[in-house]
């Protein structure tokens, strides 16, 4: 299983409005809506924000899985890949840990590393079988 990814961009505020969003993972059940039973289940959200800056901004992920885990992670600095950095830290705070360190190495890395948040016994127990998909 394998995250999707959306070329298609937007930019958006987060609630805190001082934040634009810059990515978005959502983790989708196989398992229908309960709002919605033509749709799949959305169990879970990965937010990647940064502020406007001209200078090497930091970068945050918030992650949360609905009603099993949720926690946040920040980067900053320059030479390494921001995103996978954050979202391990996010990862780490929510109580999620790797045998490998895939923090700053890349898109690749961190796609692996959710798609096997996706297939954790604890996941597939409570939302069925899941994956990621990049939203935007």
């Amino acid at each position: 299983m394998n995250a999707i990814k959306n070329t298609n961009f937007k930019q958006a505020l987060h609630a805190d409005h001082k934040k634009e969003v810059i990515g978005l993972y959502l983790l989708v059940s196989d398992k229908p809506s309960l709002n919605n039973p033509d749709k799949p289940a959305i169990v879970g959200k990965l937010f990647l924000k940064m502020a406007r800056s001209a200078n090497a901004s930091v970068l945050s992920a918030e992650l949360n899985i609905y009603g099993l885990c949720s926690g946040k992670g920040t980067a900053g600095g320059y030479g390494y890949h921001k995103a996978s950095a954050a979202i391990k830290d996010a990862l780490l705070s929510a109580g999620v840990k790797y045998s490998k360190s895939f923090g700053g190495v890349g898109d690749t890395a961190q796609e692996e590393a959710l798609d096997l948040l996706a297939s954790h016994p604890s996941v597939v127990e409570m939302f069925g079988k899941c994956a990621w998909i990049q939203a935007f």
